[in-house]
C-alpha cells in the first residue's frame, strides 16, 4: 500500500501570530573538428581579384518549410532580464503529422557585419511535441555581446516517437512578482485521468500586450508523476524583463503529460510535521519519512505552501540526506530552500496550509550502504546547534563517501523539530574515520532541554 498524506496546518493562532510578528520585504503580487593537411600540401592555383568584391551576405537566410522538416518558429524575439543578460526565446510548432520528441535547436548570431560571432544549441522545453502542438524555447546568451545583428534560430536535430498523450488539469495557478523584479508562476497539476501519469515537462511563458513571447522556462520544483486522482504542486522561476514586470500582461503554460506506469514503493510520512521560521526568518518544513518497501530507495520529496483558497505560493523540492534509505529504516527531511516565502513577507502572510508528498518520478532503487559509527559533541549557541565529531568506519568495506544526518527529536511527542545533514566524498579505508561537522538552524523559540539528538551515518562501498 503506498501512503501519500497531506497534511492542513497554519490553522491555530499560534503560528498566524508568529509569522504576523516576523519582518521581511515587502512586494505586491499580481495576477567542427578541422580537417589535418595532407602529408604533402598542394598550393592553390592563384586567381586574379575581381574587380569588385562581392561582400558577405550580412542576413543569413532562414530555412524554408522543408527545410525545417515541417517544424516552424512561430515566435523569435530578444530579450534582456533584470540584470542584463540576453536571452533569445521564442514559440515553435510542429506542423508534421508525426510526434517529435528531443526536438534540438541551434542558435547562431552573427554581428553587424555579418560575423559569426556565437553559438549555441539546446533543447525547446517540452520533451514531446505532437502535430499541432506549441513549445517555447529559450536561450541564455552567457557571452556579452556588445554588437548583436542577425540572429537565426533553426530545428539541428530530433526524434520521430509515438506517445500516449494525456490531458492534465491545472488548478491554483498563479503569478508573482518578487522585489527584484522576477517572476514566478505557480499551480498544481491535476490528474482526472483512470491512469497515472508521467509529467515530462510544464512550461510557463510570459507575454506583452501584443500576446509576443518575453521569457520562458521550466519548473525549479514540480512533481513528475501522479497516480489517477492525485495531484501535485510546481513552481517556474523566470528572470524579469530590464524593461519591468509591468510589461507583462498574461502567462500561458504548456504540458507534456503521458501515460505512466503504476508505482511499486511503500513510503510513509511518519508523526507529525513541525514548520518554523528561524533566527534569519527562514522558513523550515520538517518532518520523517519511512521506507516500508523491500528495497533500498533514493526518495524525492515536495512540499508546497499554500494560501486560503488553494493557491500556490511556493514550492520547494529535496531528495533524503540518506541517499540510500533501506527497508523499514526512516530519515528526516527538511525544506529550507522556499523561493518566495523567504524573500516576501507578503506573501509569507498569505500562507494558510502545506502539503508534502514523495514523487515516484524522481524515487528509484540504490545501491546498499553500510551504518557507521560516531563521535559527537554538541554546542547550541545563538540559534544554531552544531554537531562535530568523526565518522568511523567500522565496517569491513573501503568506502568512497558518507553521510551524516544528525536530528532533534521532540521528548514529549517524538516528533523531529529539526535536522541537518553533511556530506563527504572523502574516501575512507577500513578501520579508518573522516572528521565531520553539521549544523542547524533553530526555532526562534528553541529550548535544547525539550528535545533528544540522534546521529545516522552511512557509508557507500567503493
Amino acid at each position: 500500500m503506498i501512503t501519500k498524506r497531506w497534511m492542513l496546518v497554519f490553522t491555530s493562532l499560534a503560528l498566524a501570530l508568529l509569522l504576523a510578528a516576523c519582518g521581511g520585504k515587502s512586494t505586491p503580487a499580481p495576477t567542427a573538428t578541422p580537417v589535418p593537411p595532407s602529408a604533402t600540401p598542394v598550393p592553390p592555383t592563384p586567381v586574379p581579384p575581381t574587380p569588385t568584391p562581392v561582400p558577405p551576405t550580412a542576413t543569413p537566410v532562414p530555412p524554408t518549410p522543408e527545410e525545417s522538416h515541417g517544424l516552424e518558429i512561430i515566435q523569435q524575439r530578444n530579450y534582456v532580464d533584470n540584470v542584463d543578460s540576453l536571452y533569445i526565446t521564442g514559440l515553435i510548432q510542429n506542423n508534421t503529422d508525426q510526434t517529435v520528441d528531443a526536438l534540438e535547436l541551434s542558435l547562431a548570431i552573427s554581428d553587424s557585419n555579418g560575423s559569426l560571432v556565437y553559438t549555441d544549441t539546446q533543447y525547446a522545453l517540452m520533451d514531446a511535441l505532437l502535430p499541432g502542438e506549441i513549445t517555447p524555447f529559450a536561450f541564455n546568451v552567457y557571452d556579452d555581446l556588445s554588437d548583436v545583428g542577425d540572429v537565426l534560430v533553426t530545428v539541428s536535430d530530433y526524434d520521430v516517437e509515438s506517445v500516449d498523450r494525456v490531458k492534465v488539469d491545472i488548478t491554483g495557478s498563479k503569478m508573482f512578482f518578487d522585489s527584484s523584479g522576477d517572476v514566478y508562476i505557480t499551480g498544481i497539476a491535476v490528474n482526472n485521468n483512470d491512469k497515472p501519469v508521467d509529467l515530462n515537462e510544464i512550461a510557463a511563458a510570459v507575454f506583452d500586450a501584443d500576446g509576443n513571447i518575453l521569457i520562458a522556462n521550466t519548473p525549479s520544483a514540480d512533481v513528475s508523476y501522479l497516480d489517477p486522482g492525485e495531484s501535485g504542486p510546481f513552481i517556474v522561476y523566470l528572470s524579469g524583463p530590464a524593461d519591468g514586470t509591468d510589461v507583462i500582461k498574461e502567462y500561458k503554460l504548456y504540458i507534456d503529460a503521458v501515460v505512466g506506469s503504476e508505482d511499486s514503493y511503500d513510503i510513509e510520512f511518519v508523526g507529525d510535521e513541525t514548520v518554523y521560521r528561524d533566527t534569519y526568518d527562514s522558513f523550515h518544513l520538517v518532518g520523517e519519512v519511512a521506507n516500508h518497501s523491500n528495497k533500498n530507495l533514493n526518495i524525492r520529496l515536495v512540499a508546497a505552501f499554500y494560501d486560503a483558497d488553494d493557491n500556490v505560493l511556493d514550492v520547494d523540492s529535496l531528495d533524503l540526506p540518506i541517499s540510500s534509505l533501506a527497508p523499514e529504516e526512516k530519515c528526516p527531511y527538511d525544506f529550507n530552500f522556499w523561493n518566495l516565502v523567504n524573500y516576501d513577507e507578503d506573501i509569507a502572510q498569505q500562507i494558510d496550509h502545506y502539503t508534502v508528498q514523495w514523487d515516484p518520478g524522481w524515487t528509484w532503487t540504490a545501491s546498499t550502504q553500510v551504518k557507521l559509527s560516531t563521535t559527537e559533541e554538541a554546542s547550541f549557541d545563538s540559534g544554531t546547534a552544531t554537531f562535530s565529531g568523526q565518522i568511523v568506519n567500522d565496517s569491513d568495506y573501503d568506502l568512497s563517501s558518507a553521510e551524516v544526518v544528525v536530528l532533534l527529536r521532540d521528548k514529549t511527542g517524538g516528533n523531529v523539530v529539526a535536522t541537518g545533514d553533511a556530506f563527504s566524498l572523502d574516501e575512507i579505508p577500513a578501520g579508518g574515520s573522516a572528521d565531520y561537522s553539521v549544523e542547524i538552524e533553530l526555532p526562534t523559540d528553541f529550548n535544547k532541554d525539550s528535545v533528544t539528538y540522534e546521529v545516522i551515518a552511512r557509508g557507500s562501498p567503493q
